[in-house]
């Protein structure tokens, strides 16, 4: 909104420079955009329609600078005639009030006077017509739009109704609209003539040739003005102001005061207001109980009691003190923002000053709370997820009972919801990768082809009496194994890279003690190519390639690989203790053995490490061999072991004792022979 620095100050006693005006005005909450000359421009936040007339302004800069705010007089113009037209509303929920006056023999040929010119060219509205520039005047001055019709052109009546369908209407800028039936419309008998609360219409516009007037002050509701500029994609200034809620209140008021101003340059004879109300659906005037107590426990200081009167009764406010010295404000119609206590002591702060507030340091003890050294938190570990591609997801906890059957083999013992809002939501997620799922799908229906997502979240398991909730990490991923980039190779992400993330998240709480993959039978996944975790002799998650059934019935064409692991054995780790490097030189001696194909590398992993003992530090397999040579039944396993002593230097003796021990044990256990 723009207005001039003279106008205001015929409203308000004014003596400071304009940028000081404006600094003010910027610290209680309307924002100056511009100054040009003595012309300032604010915006106005949408709760503040009070503000968008040069009377709301002025009653904020008053109560700012504790000065007297004298509004506008507008005196009630008697009717000269008995002219009227008819008003009939058929919706009084989205037009609760209307009202209508005839004025007749108005010479609309004159010119807008100078004064009204200047201020309507400060706010940036270009004059038109007296009449016109008339109702824009009010509209800035009071903040009311209004509207006038040329009353030779409306037929019989005026009626505020929905319109009917393929009904037509040529706007004042010339638009023709095809009307729906919701539109809210103010036609006359026949026709539609305006679009209600948004622009009037072409064929019902005033010109200069026009001499009888009907002029409309109304409110309406503004979700519906609010809806139906978006319906037709047309924001006027009408309806910026009707969307912002008005005080209507007001209506009557600024009929009084465009009826002034048309017979004081125009001329003419008002007949009487044509009325319609309905109280029922019109915004209500509200008290509100304002504690002293209140206000200190907020701002953290005492405000006296005559200064939080006077700045509320400033604003417009009636205020009255009970028994406790609390006072009971009655909130005006021009502040519908106001509905609760703590609003009232927002606009107290508001015009007594933020800065004049004190800034105090917050009072209490500080508890921290223990952290064990070996717990790794949540946000660790989504960041190593996260740093690795993952991006996190939330799904939700009731999925359908249906879909989850492809992943959990005893649905029996989930929870299920006996009355289920919808199919898709009928039980308590006993696992989180169905709903991992679902979001993969989602995103590759969405050309997404690379997806990789992860979730920290509660699995349930048993029924309503024996509910027990276990907190799990899960994710999935599809598609290549990089992002697309110049200097790598894109390739498909496979087994070995999933596998590599969950090491990585057993890494963070230092967890690789005791730590086994084992082969698993999952129904869910590929059967030779998944795995089931194990730590400590404890089941803790799995991992592996999504079945290829199950891939084929959900229309996934990339393969797809999960995991999901328990929360607890991830970031319940163990504090990594310093051990002194041996000065001594290590062994590293390879082995090829041939064993069963049916046996499993943990197994003999497992019985090399009970062996050889301490001086084992590293142990790798670094072949597998199956093919010529080598028996049907057999495979040949290539061993990388190291030895080394802490205190001295192994001798070839004792290097040579320890394989052939070895090469003893693995005999007897697994019938493994040298090959």
């Amino acid at each position: 909104m723009k207005f001039s620095l003279t106008w205001l100050q015929q409203l308000v006693d004014l003596k400071l420079p304009i940028e000081k005006l404006a600094a003010q005005l910027t610290d209680i909450g309307l924002e100056v955009e511009s100054i040009t000359g003595d012309i300032i421009e604010v915006s106005v936040a949408a709760n503040r329609a009070d503000c968008l007339g040069i009377v709301g302004i002025a009653r904020e800069a008053a109560a700012i600078n504790k000065i007297l705010f004298t509004a506008p007089s507008i005196p009630v113009v008697p009717a000269s005639i008995t002219d009227k037209i008819n008003v009939t509303v058929k919706d009084s929920t989205a037009c609760p009030k209307y009202l209508s006056r005839v004025i007749k023999n108005i010479n609309n040929a004159v010119v807008t006077p100078q004064w009204m010119q200047e201020r309507l060219i400060a706010a940036d509205i270009n004059t038109i017509s007296p009449v016109v520039d008339i109702t824009n005047y009010v509209m800035i001055e009071l903040g009311q739009p209004l509207h006038a019709y040329d009353l030779d052109k409306l037929d019989t009546e005026i009626i505020v109704r929905r319109a009917k369908a393929a009904e037509t209407i040529a706007l004042l800028d010339d638009k023709v609209l095809e009307l729906k039936t919701d539109t809210l419309v103010i036609a006359d008998k026949n026709k539609p003539v305006a679009l209600a609360g948004i622009m009037g219409g072409k064929d019902s516009g005033v010109t200069a040739k026009t001499t009888d007037i009907s002029i409309e002050s109304a409110y309406f509701d503004p979700i519906e003005i609010r809806l139906a500029a978006r319906r037709v994609g047309i924001q006027s200034d009408a309806s910026y102001h009707y969307e912002r809620n008005i005080d209507a209140s007001m209506r009557h008021a600024a009929m009084e005061r465009a009826t002034q101003l048309l017979l004081e340059i125009v001329g003419g004879q008002a007949g009487p207001v044509v009325t319609f109300e309905e109280p029922a659906n019109l915004p209500k005037q509200v008290k509100i109980l304002l504690r002293q107590s209140r206000i200190t426990r907020v701002l953290g200081m005492s405000v006296p009691l005559t200064e939080v009167t006077r700045i509320l009764q400033q604003l417009g406010m009636q205020t009255e003190q009970d028994e406790n010295n609390d006072l009971i404000v009655t909130i005006p119609t021009h502040r519908v923002d106001i509905t609760r206590e703590i609003d009232l002591i927002e606009e107290v702060v508001r015009i007594f000053g933020f800065d004049n507030i004190p800034a105090q340091l917050p009072v209490g003890t500080l508890a921290f709370i223990p952290q064990p050294e070996s717990a790794v938190g949540e946000d660790k570990i989504l960041n190593c997820l996260i740093n690795r591609g993952y991006n996190e997801a939330i799904t939700y906890s009731f999925i359908d009972a249906e879909f989850t059957k492809q992943f959990v083999n005893h649905l029996d013992t989930s929870c299920s919801v006996t009355n289920p809002i919808a199919a898709d939501m009928s039980l308590m997620r006993p696992s989180l990768i169905p709903g991992l799922i679902n979001a993969l799908m989602h995103n590759q229906n969405r050309q997404q082809a690379r997806v990789r997502l992860c979730e920290i979240g509660l699995r349930f398991s048993g029924g309503l009496k024996n509910l027990k909730q276990t907190k799990t990490i899960a994710g999935v991923c599809t598609g290549t194994y990089a992002a697309e980039s110049w200097n790598s190779q894109a390739r498909e992400v496979d087994f070995y890279d999933i596998k590599n993330d969950v090491l990585t998240l057993f890494k963070l709480a230092h967890n690789l003690d005791g730590l086994i993959f084992m082969s698993t039978t999952d129904p869910a996944l590929h059967p030779g190519r998944s795995l089931e975790i194990f730590l400590q002799d404890r089941t803790v998650g799995k991992l592996g390639e999504l079945h290829p059934v199950i891939k084929q019935n959900l229309g996934l064409t990339n393969s797809v690989y999960v995991f999901e692991l328990d929360y607890d054995a991830v970031s319940n780790g163990q504090v990594t203790n310093f051990k002194a490097f041996s000065k001594y030189p290590a062994v590293r001696r390879d082995l090829a053995l041939l064993v069963n194909k049916s046996l499993k590398s943990e197994d003999l992993e497992i019985s090399i490490k009970k062996t050889v003992g301490a001086l084992l530090t590293n142990l790798v397999i670094f072949d597998v061999y199956e093919g010529k040579g080598v028996a049907e039944d057999k495979k040949s396993v290539g061993l990388g072991l190291t030895l080394q002593h802490p205190e001295r230097t192994l001798t070839d003796k004792e290097v040579n004792e320890i394989f052939s021990s070895l090469v003893t044990v693995v005999g007897r256990d697994f019938q493994a022979t040298l090959r």
